[in-house]
This record gives C-alpha cells, structure tokens and sequence, in this order.
C-alpha cells in the first residue's frame, strides 16, 4: 500500500527547511522536496533579523547559527555627498540584534538536523511537475516519481510551480535598476555596523561576515545605467569599483582586489503578493506569496516567521483533523498584516530615499540626524522590522514619524 504522508514541502531553501524542522519538533511526519539535485555553495550573505534568531533558537539550532554569524549592532544611514548622517547603536534597544552570515552556513544549519530525523526525508533532484487533490490526499508527481500528502506547502519561490497549479493568483513587478552583490576580503576584522549611503545614481550598502570578510552591495538606480555597466565588462567594471570605492573609502584596498563583473551577483527585485496564501488542504510561504526588495534584508527572514507560524497551525490542525482552507486562514490572518506592512513601508522609504528634489533630501537628512535622538521612535520601528512587535496603527505611524522630524514628538511616545 502506497505510503500517504502527513506533509510534503515543495521547495528545500532555508523557509522549506525551517518549515519542516518546525513540523518534525511537533511529531509531524514531513517530506521536503528539492529540485535540485545537490545543495551547491551559495556564496552570498544574509542577514538574520532578531525573530529569526528566536526563532531558531526555538528550534534549537541558535547556537549553531551563533557560531556561523557576526553581529551587527550598529545602524548607520547617509549620503556620499555628507557621509554618515545617523549612527544607532541597536543594543541600547534590548535583544534586538541582527546578525549576519553566509547562505550556505545558515542553510547547513538547518538542514543537519533534518539529517538525522526518522520522521523527516530530503529528497534530491525532485522537481514538482504537477499536483491533484485526490480523495483525501494530494497526489504529487515529479519527473520519475511521485507520492501522496495529506498537507501540501509550496515555499518554492517567486516563480512557484504550487501556487500555480493551485490557482492562486500573483501581482508582481520589478524594481528598476539591478542591486549587485559581491563579497570582499577584508585586512581586518570588519566593524559590526551595517551602513546604507545614498548616492545619485547608485547607492552602497555595507554588511559584515565572519572571516574577516564584508558584503557590499551596490544598487544601481536606473536600468539604463546598469545596461552600460554590463555592456561594457571592463569600462563597466571601473565605474562599479570608482563607485564602490566613493561611498566605503576605507575598503578602497578590498574593493581593489574585485577583479571581474562576474564576481557579482545581480539579485532579483521584485514586489509580489498574492489573492490568497491558502487553499484547502494546501498553504504557500516565503517569496511563492510575497516578494520585497532585497534592500530591506527582509525577504528570507519573512520566509522563517511564515514556516514557524504554518507549523503551528498545522501541527493543531492534522491533530484536529480538520485542514481547510478556513482552518488553515488562521496562519494567513497572523502573518500578512506584518508583510504588508514591510512592503509598503518599504516602498515609501525607498521611494523618499531614491527622490532627488530639495525638499525631500532636506526632510530625508533631517530624519538621519534625528535618529540618534528620537530613541523611542526608532526603538519601536526597528522592532517591527525585526519581527518582534505588531505594526503600528496610522495613529501611531504618524506620530513616529513626527518624532523622528521634530524629536520632541519621541518624548511624548515614550509616555
């Protein structure tokens, strides 16, 4: 008789994995089904937001997260033209955090104790081509097998295969420009900061790794402009480091040592949500429901809090014996008013930082420099962006806003 599993999990990144240890701590049987057929390295970096963090140590994997991260603890923003305007210490907020590692490290992390459970199987090379709903189970085919789940998840990615064949419709668009990636040896240890600087044209980014080596990030603003870069490898290749070089001056000599366009890597942009995250018998995660610029350092963290609340609710739900669509809305109704909230924010702030009127630049400065001192304001923003507390109400948006224009406002939220 064919074997009918509790959960199959259409997707093996760190959203799938987190997802299926969760499951597997709960007693649920999970498969995890991976289309490609072996991990290979993925050299690039992440930031861990504080929820994540709780949430692997829930999972009892954080300490072995620790020992693959660096902390960063200090917050900084500015421009090119006026250097670093704002300069936050997080600790002074409590356990809030992040920390920073490579993809494959955290990735390995999750996935070692999966390894090891009986009621948990990575499968390799195992492309989802199509899914039924049969009797009371879905049938799963794949190139050269299939099996049967009574719990579908698709956290297989923008382009999810899931999501389309469970009809749930997306909206996407992609941001203008490209954002570039690349990864830098360092002479020393790096500063435990990350930094964000805004340029006319590009933009950098600064995140630290462990080794002795830096994530730096170059957003480039307009399409035009990183079609030349391309075109042109080694015309293209001086301007990135010329520019690199402009906003991190004291990395002039790692970014020297980048030696081709081809060490960096162009990470998609793009804004997604979807009508619905559920269906019966069957749920999404991660970008399969919900995409935000990379920018942000949101997306695979969004990723993580939607698997711990899923396998909550889904854990009561198998044991419930009731999986509808209705049931399993409770995970959907937790978690899509936190991602809203990200992404929009996340376009309103990039759209003010991105402006280049007078006005805005003089608003937006004004924000960088008063953020140090409207310490509640950006105590409460920074926790919602770590995942740790609610979005606040328009009432309460407006006044933090406020506070961080006129700082005296921050006395008055403080109350």
């Amino acid at each position: 008789m064919e074997r009918i599993h509790d959960v199959a999990i259409a997707g093996g990144g760190i959203g799938g994995l987190t997802l299926a240890l969760a499951l597997a701590n709960r007693g649920v049987s999970v498969t995890v089904l991976e289309q490609a057929s072996t991990y290979k390295p993925i050299y690039r970096g992440e930031y861990l937001q504080p929820r994540s963090q709780e949430i692997f140590d829930e999972l009892g994997i954080g300490a072995t997260i620790e020992a693959v991260t660096v902390p960063v603890y200090v917050s900084r923003a500015g421009t090119e033209d006026d250097g670093v305007l704002m300069d936050v210490d997080t600790r002074s907020f409590g356990a809030l955090q992040g920390r920073n590692g490579f993809h494959r490290d955290i990735h390995g992390a999750v996935l070692a104790p999966l390894r090891r459970l009986s009621n948990v199987e990575v499968r390799m090379g195992a492309r989802v081509v199509d899914v039924k709903r049969e009797s009371e189970t879905w049938s799963i085919e794949m190139p050269h097998s299939s099996l049967r789940a009574r719990i579908l998840v698709g956290a297989d990615g923008r382009g999810s295969r899931v999501r389309e064949r469970l009809g749930i419709v997306a909206s996407e668009r992609r941001y203008p420009g490209a954002v570039l990636a690349v990864t830098v040896q360092l002479d020393d240890e790096p500063e435990a900061c990350s930094e964000n600087l805004l340029g006319t044209h590009e933009s950098g980014l600064f995140f630290p790794l462990p080794n002795r080596k830096a994530r730096l990030y170059l957003l480039v603003h307009e399409d035009e402009r990183y079609a030349w870069i391309k075109s042109q490898p080694d015309r293209g290749l001086s301007h990135v480091r010329d520019r690199l070089r402009a906003l991190f001056p004291r990395l002039a000599s790692a970014v020297a040592r980048i030696g081709s366009l081809s060490e960096f890597q162009n990470i998609p942009a793009y804004h997604l949500t979807t009508d619905r995250w559920v269906v019966d018998h069957a749920a999404l995660i991660g970008d399969a429901i919900h995409c935000v610029h990379p920018a942000l350092g949101q997306g695979m963290n969004l990723a993580i809090a939607d698997a711990a609340e899923l396998a909550r609710v889904l854990a009561h739900a198998l044991e419930a014996g009731r999986t509808d669509a209705e049931t399993l809305r409770e995970y959907e109704s937790a978690r899509r008013s936190h991602v809203t909230y990200i992404q929009k924010d996340g376009d309103r702030s990039r759209e003010m930082l991105l402006r280049r009127d007078r006005m805005t630049v003089a608003l937006r400065n004004r924000v960088f420099r008063n953020g140090a001192r409207a310490q509640h304001a950006m105590r409460r923003m920074h926790a919602v962006y770590a995942g740790v507390e609610a979005p606040p109400s328009p009432l309460e948006e407006t006044l933090l806003s406020l506070a961080l224009v006129f700082p005296s406002f921050d006395r008055v939220l403080a109350r």
